[in-house]
């Protein structure tokens, strides 16, 4: 791969498999006020977005308002859940230990991410100066403003990176911002191939649902 090829990750479903864990949450919660929604429908709907604007949807969706602690509830329980059951994806840091040049980019705070990371030993591979949040721009994914806001902060033109990506959010994000992406469906929470199959309505170079075929692509990008 070319040296100055910055490699952006997002976070979760893509570092780490914590989005099978976050949905299942939220499907619980949804199902004890009486919303019934399967797990995989939930995926389908809504993964891959800010958790604030997660809400927001539910509640547009349900014609409902949720309850007033809803928000940091499921934050406490996710946080608490990680702890026990939160597994990097597998083989991804195959993929990281051989890259230099590559940040994080979530629409999860930092506080999320950062104990994602460490929980997981991932965050080994990852300056702290190089893990961005949507908290630092104005609009989050799908708004491509977070991938451009980690290009000028690494100072590398958007054409001159790549990113990995597991949603349709994320995905919509990359080709606003002109940025090439993977379409990386590892995940534990690609339950069926319909759900990896959704993504196929975006643009991306690629579709990877592996570390090793994703490492032996970043490898030859751009040679």
């Amino acid at each position: 791969m070319t040296k100055n090829i910055l490699v952006i990750f997002d976070c979760d479903g893509v570092l780490v498999d914590s989005e099978i864990i976050a949905c299942s949450l939220r499907v619980k919660q949804l199902n004890k006020l009486g919303i019934r929604i399967s797990l995989e429908d939930f995926i389908s709907h809504f993964s891959g977005k800010k958790p604030e604007d997660t809400e927001e949807l539910i509640e547009d969706r349900y014609n409902i308002k949720l309850p007033v602690d809803y928000h940091t509830s499921h934050k406490n329980r996710l946080l608490d859940s990680y702890k026990n059951n939160l597994k990097a994806i597998k083989d991804i840091d195959l993929v990281l230990k051989n890259y230099g040049f590559k940040a994080v980019a979530s629409n999860g705070n930092l506080e999320k991410i950062n104990t994602a990371l460490s929980l997981t030993e991932l965050d080994q591979y990852f300056d702290t100066k190089n893990i961005f949040s949507a908290e630092m721009v104005e609009k989050p994914k799908p708004s491509p403003d977070l991938y451009l806001y980690v290009c000028e902060k690494m100072g590398v033109e958007p054409e001159n990176s790549l990113i990995i990506e597991d949603s349709i959010s994320g995905l919509q994000a990359a080709q606003d911002a002109g940025i090439p992406a993977i379409a990386f469906t590892a995940g534990s929470h690609f339950l069926t191939k319909e759900q990896s199959d959704l993504l196929k309505t975006e643009n991306y170079l690629s579709m990877i649902d592996n570390s090793k075929e994703l490492e032996a692509f970043i490898k030859s990008y751009k040679n």
